[in-house]
Formats: C-alpha cells, sequence, structure tokens
C-alpha cells in the first residue's frame, strides 16, 4: 500500500492504493480507497464491503452514497458522524478526520488512567521514561 497525493486536494482525499480486491467472476479489480475509507475498514476487517456499508450508515445515521464518497475520498467524514463511529468503536474521532492523528486517546473520566497520571506525576524524567518503557514492552503484547 502506497498513499499517492493529487495535485490541489486536501491530505483528507489523499488516496491508499490496495493490491485489489476479488469479483464474483472471479478477477481481481484494482480499488482506491481514501485514508478514511481505509480506516473505516480498519475498524471493521471481518466485515464485507457491502456490510461495513451498512454499520457505518446505521451509526452515522448517513446513507450509502455518504459512506461511499468518504471510502474513495470525494469527501471527508464530517465532524457529527466521526463522533458517531468513534464513539461505537472507540477511538478518537480526529483519527478519523486527520492524517496525523493518534488512534487513541486517554479518557479523563477513566480512573485507572486518573491514578496512573497521578502517579506518573510523581516521577522524575528518568523514572517516567522507564515507566513508559514498560508500558510500551507490555504493549507490544497486544498488537499494534
Amino acid at each position: 500500500m502506497y498513499i499517492t497525493k493529487q495535485t490541489n486536494i486536501h491530505p483528507i482525499h489523499m488516496h491508499l492504493s490496495h493490491n485489489g480486491y476479488m469479483n464474483q467472476s472471479g478477477n481481481m479489480n484494482k480499488k482506491k480507497i481514501s485514508f478514511a475509507g481505509q480506516r473505516l475498514d480498519e475498524l471493521t476487517p471481518d466485515m464485507s464491503d457491502p456490510e461495513r456499508v451498512r454499520h457505518f450508515m446505521k451509526i452515522a445515521k448517513v446513507g450509502q452514497g455518504t459512506v461511499s464518497r468518504w471510502n474513495t475520498g470525494e469527501s471527508p467524514i464530517g465532524p457529527t458522524s466521526s463522533k458517531r463511529i468513534a464513539k461505537k468503536h472507540d477511538v478518537n474521532a480526529e483519527w478519523l478526520r486527520e492524517l496525523d492523528a493518534e488512534k487513541y486517546i486517554a479518557r479523563d473520566d477513566d480512573p485507572d488512567m486518573q491514578r496512573l497520571r497521578g502517579l506518573m506525576e510523581k516521577f522524575d524524567d528518568q523514572d517516567k521514561g522507564e515507566m513508559l518503557a514498560l508500558a510500551e514492552q507490555k504493549a507490544r503484547r497486544y498488537g499494534p
């Protein structure tokens, strides 16, 4: 996969080229998908394309054409839709709209995160670095 930038196109409309997909007759078709479309795919890896479209239509309360335009990059995912999708899939809404946004954000209302933040405030820079390295090591067990 690679990103191709088209002239006079906002980064939201950059495209990722997939290797393709198999159509019903068994022929390989190329498909272009925007980075937002790729992220929607990432949220629903076990769904077929039609299932995925219906899923996001229902969550975001939009029509099929809107989801198709998100996938092709013709239009970005709007703020209201991205919030609905993010809430359902427990991701950062900005991650659906911006190339460089973090997928997950810490919730302020999560008691464990509040406790962890309180503990980290007590550490000096060296201890913070060691704790972050340990957390990253443990997080690798769960994948990217």
